[in-house]
Order: structure tokens, then C-alpha cells, then sequence
């Protein structure tokens, strides 16, 4: 063969393994920022949710989901024992009571908080960002529960953005009364779905809309290793180029599913699930994972879809 010719098909060979190395890279950036063990000075924990786990879990969220009555509680007894399908917690005057006290706005979070990053998806979903309202809980009150015992504050705290108006919550920085106080007695209403679900109800009734309203739940910069571990698994081999676009994944497929069972995508199905008579039958459709630029990386957003089951 002609050397010109070799040394022309070495130098493609040596160019289109240079695309995979970038690819490679792109896709492992995203991650190298995300997955460090230490986050804000605390350990993410043992990324211990196997990818046939989180697609078991998530299967059973999606049919908890499209069930209603005796069918839906089945369901959710086989995910939680002893968990009822109707959420007690349906009165925003539920926080006092368990000592969440809403936290003052912080000037420097209100400031343009994503800096521009979500500029184009709030464009996408027709999300008017001046909406956005910025609600921090921190469950840092002792309580007396119902049979007069004394409970110690947690120090949870649940900070999102509500948007009553365009139907949109996001969820950004979250941490539970369970991952903070595991060895204490703790409150009932310690859930990340009941507590935005009560400010939920709060920011539709501020912004004159129906409960029902609810179209996308975002999930912000998922930092829990679990989730982070499965999104790794569910987006091999995904480019920044495809990323950046957004992935989209559908109802029954086991990547929609190993996301819905994740700690941070289960969240909004516990939601819907446990407020039937509050959303009706809702569902999640749709579950898409899109790359931003933010801060001087790439940041991962979750972006769930809500719609009414189909009959």
C-alpha cells in the first residue's frame, strides 16, 4: 500500500480516537465535578443503590403512581410497610405544628441563583423565571408529639423554588431530618414530599392557581451519591453534545426507571402518590437529564415531567 495512503488512514484512526478520548472526557467531567466525596464539608455516603435496585424501586413508584384506592395502597405497602396511601399532611399550618420555621431570604441566593444557567430550559417549558419564588424550611422548633412526648429540633432544612404560576417546583438544596438526626426521635412530618407539598399548596393559592397546576418538577445539581452513581450508570457513554440538547427518557423504560427510584427522583412520585385527592391521578411521563453550564462546569438537571394518567 501507498505510504502516503498509510499515512493517511493513521492519521483518520488517530483523529477518531481523539473524538472518543473527547467524548470520554465530556461525559467524565460532569461527574469529576459531582462525584467528589465531601460536599459542603460533609460526606455524600456509600454509593450503595445498585442499578437493578433503583429500577425495582422505580417500577413500584410508577404503578403506585397510575393506581388509585385499594390498588395504589398494594402498591405502596410493598415499597414501605406500614406507610399509608394518603398522606396525613394536607394543611400548611402542618409545618408550625412540627416546628419548621420558614427561613429569611438570603439576598445572595435570590440574586439571579443559577446565574443564567437555566436561562434556555426556562425558555423551553415556558417557565417565567421572575416567578420564581426561593423557600427555605428548617425544622428547628421542639415539638410535643401527640402523646406528649418532647421531640428535639433536627435541623432539616428543605430549600426549593416554587413557581404556582407556571407550574414548577425546583428542587435545589435538601436535606432531611432522617440524614441529619438518624438516631433521634424525629417528627412525623419530616419528608421532602409533604413539605413542598405544603408550600406547594401555599404558592398556588399566592398565585390564584389550581393544586393540579403542577407541570415539571426540576431537580438542581443532584448531590447525593446514590443518585449520582445511577446517573452515571443510565448516562454511559452520553456526549456533552447530546447532554446539552437534553436525554429524555419515557414512562416504562428502565433508564426512566432507574432514575424515578433514585433518592432524588423518587421524591416527586411519593408526592403524587401520597396526594391523590389533592393532584387527582398524576403521573411522571417523562423523566429528562440535561447538562448546564454553570459556575465554570458542566451541572446535571433533572427535569420530571407531570401529567394526568391516561385512562
Amino acid at each position: 500500500m501507498d505510504r502516503k495512503i498509510l499515512s493517511l488512514l493513521a492519521f483518520a484512526w488517530l483523529f477518531v480516537l481523539s473524538l472518543t478520548h473527547a467524548i470520554a472526557i465530556d461525559h467524565l467531567t460532569i461527574f469529576d465535578n459531582t462525584l467528589d466525596n465531601v460536599h459542603d464539608g460533609k460526606f455524600l455516603g456509600a454509593r450503595d443503590l445498585t442499578l437493578q435496585q433503583a429500577i425495582a424501586k422505580g417500577t413500584l413508584l410508577e404503578k403506585a403512581m397510575e393506581k388509585s384506592g385499594a390498588e395504589a395502597q398494594v402498591v405502596v405497602s410493598s415499597i414501605r410497610n406500614g406507610v399509608p396511601l394518603n398522606s396525613p399532611f394536607t394543611s400548611y399550618s402542618d409545618l408550625e405544628r412540627w416546628g419548621w420555621e420558614e427561613q429569611g431570604p438570603d439576598s445572595e441566593e435570590e440574586d439571579d441563583l443559577y446565574h443564567g444557567s437555566l436561562d434556555q430550559t426556562f425558555s423551553q417549558l415556558g417557565i417565567d423565571e421572575c416567578q420564581n419564588e426561593y423557600v427555605s424550611w428548617m425544622q428547628e422548633n421542639a415539638v410535643q408529639n401527640d402523646n406528649g412526648q418532647t421531640i428535639q429540633p433536627s435541623y432539616g432544612q428543605y430549600s426549593n423554588s416554587f413557581n404556582g404560576y407556571n407550574g414548577l417546583i425546583i428542587s435545589d438544596d435538601n436535606n432531611s431530618p432522617a440524614s441529619l438526626a438518624p438516631n433521634q426521635r424525629r417528627v412525623p412530618l419530616e419528608n421532602w414530599s409533604d413539605v413542598v407539598f405544603l408550600q406547594w399548596l401555599k404558592s398556588c393559592e399566592n398565585a390564584g392557581t389550581n393544586i393540579d397546576s403542577l407541570r415539571y418538577v426540576m431537580r438542581w445539581n443532584p448531590t447525593n451519591g446514590d443518585t449520582q452513581g445511577i446517573l452515571s450508570r443510565v448516562l454511559a457513554g452520553v456526549p456533552i453534545s447530546r447532554l446539552k440538547v437534553g436525554v429524555a427518557l419515557n414512562k416504562g423504560t428502565s433508564g426512566y426507571r432507574a432514575l424515578l427510584g433514585t433518592p432524588n427522583g423518587r421524591g416527586a412520585a411519593w408526592m403524587l402518590i401520597q396526594h391523590k385527592r389533592q393532584f387527582g391521578l398524576k403521573t411522571i411521563p417523562q423523566i429528562m437529564v440535561r447538562a448546564v453550564w454553570f459556575q465554570n462546569k458542566w451541572t446535571l438537571v433533572m427535569i420530571q415531567s407531570i401529567g394526568n394518567v391516561s385512562s
